[in-house]
């Protein structure tokens, strides 16, 4: 196994290797869809360390914070059946507290976002939580990821602006990744962040990768493609397809999440084994509007 070495958790963190065999690609033109999942260190294996004074540089702010622990391990999805852009690139979602006396965050009011589900208007407040590029593999040893100073993204506390309607009670999307096949149908529920790229440490950064955030649940049942009501959509029961308690099997179960155990994944500021548990947040891909 290469060696990893974490410096220590009161400096600058940063994580090397002496083989370079893995490599994350972050700067694609485009970006896939995200789904997180819960995780947590698998036995045996030490809780990550906490990092203080990162620099995190965007559009929004540029601060030092401090990292806490990690908090899910993101897949790339696929929400639109046309497969994945990079499905290299695992976001790891670390929770983060902006330092004392650096300025405070600029609260974001009345940006317009273009996703999937259409336009959006959305009030951003606090930075929550930083994603680093994470390489992941459920088989190999710890390997090395892209670089020292790769593009992240900052999780910022979002919500529907003021006067906007919340999102339609029933708005579903299917949603395929590697620890979701066949993939499941589900319900969106609400707008929980906002995503913008950040350079870490000084690295650079981007204007295209945005992505908003949504908490989701798993649609009970799904309908096959040809049913006589909501071709291919979730359902509760069978009235949801049109057909008859008891007397039809149009609405099929789709199974729960199993647990993915000991997930080894590496970024420039963190290495561990995770093991992976039920479905998070669902991210998309966006566009923020002048």
């Amino acid at each position: 196994m290469p060696d990893v070495v974490l410096r220590d958790k009161d400096t600058a963190c940063n994580v090397t290797e002496k083989t370079v065999a893995w490599t994350v690609g972050v700067c694609a033109s485009e970006i896939d869809s995200f789904r997180c999942y819960q995780a947590k260190p698998a036995a045996g294996s030490r809780s990550s360390r906490r990092c203080s004074g990162v620099r995190v540089n965007g559009s929004f702010d540029d601060v030092l914070v401090d990292l806490k622990k990690p908090l899910q391990l993101c897949a790339p999805a696929d929400t639109t059946a046309d497969g994945l852009v990079d499905a290299a690139t695992h976001p790891r979602p670390h929770a983060i507290k902006v330092q004392k006396g650096q300025p405070k965050p600029v609260p974001q009011i009345g940006r317009q976002v273009l996703t999937q589900l259409g336009g959006l208007i959305v009030d951003t407040s606090k930075p929550a939580q930083l994603l680093l590029p994470t390489a992941e593999d459920p088989a190999q040893a710890r390997r090395a990821s892209a670089s020292t100073r790769s593009i992240g993204s900052s999780r910022y506390q979002a919500k529907l602006a003021k006067g906007q309607p919340k999102l339609p009670k029933d708005l579903q999307l299917t949603v395929g990744d590697e620890f979701t096949n066949p993939p499941k149908r589900v319900t969106l529920k609400k707008l929980v962040r906002l995503c913008t790229p950040v350079g870490v440490n000084g690295g650079a950064t981007s204007t295209t990768h945005i992505s908003s955030a949504s908490r989701s649940r798993r649609r009970k049942g799904a309908a096959p493609t040809s049913p006589r009501a909501r071709p291919g959509g979730g359902c509760k029961n069978e009235v949801d397809c049109g057909g008859t308690k008891k007397q039809t099997t149009l609405c099929v179960a789709q199974a729960k999440s199993t647990k993915q155990p000991g997930r080894n994944v590496l970024n420039d500021l963190d290495a561990g084994t995770l093991d992976a548990a039920k479905e998070d947040v669902l991210c998309l891909p966006a566009l923020l509007t002048p």
